[in-house]
């Protein structure tokens, strides 16, 4: 029983390691500004999964932004505390805003779910 647990936390645990994966750019009309702010707002409302907590804001830079959010106390029990982070960057060219997004833990629903809040506000250009 002990070695199911420890294979569980390990296999967890590279899970947790391995390497953001990043969402190609999805260009937008409007104003990187805008759009930044409502990614910001938008994404203190996403956690991961019931295991962690909501994402709150790390940091904010005039072209992006970082969340965070660690797996709750009573999971941490199990198998230790984890970090995900989840960042988008938004880049200004005229009238248009390229947007992209990653996530450490290669969840790429939750950048997925972002975008398509984005678009209820904003035009998206299709990529050519």
């Amino acid at each position: 029983m002990k070695s199911i647990v420890a294979l569980t936390a390990l296999s967890i645990a590279l899970v947790a390691c391995a390497p953001a994966q990043g969402v190609p750019p999805t260009r937008y009309v409007g104003q990187s500004g805008e759009i930044l702010a409502m990614i910001s707002q938008y994404g203190t409302e996403l956690r991961p999964s019931d295991q962690f907590n909501n994402f709150t804001v790390e940091a904010i830079t005039n072209n992006g932004v970082t969340f965070v959010t660690q797996n709750t106390p009573g999971f941490q029990l199990f198998v230790g505390r984890q970090t995900v982070r989840m960042t988008f960057t938004a880049l200004q060219a005229g009238n248009n805003v390229s947007v992209a997004g990653s996530i450490s833990n290669g969840q790429r629903e939750l950048i997925d779910a972002v975008f398509r809040h984005l678009d209820k506000s904003f035009q998206r250009i299709p990529n050519p």
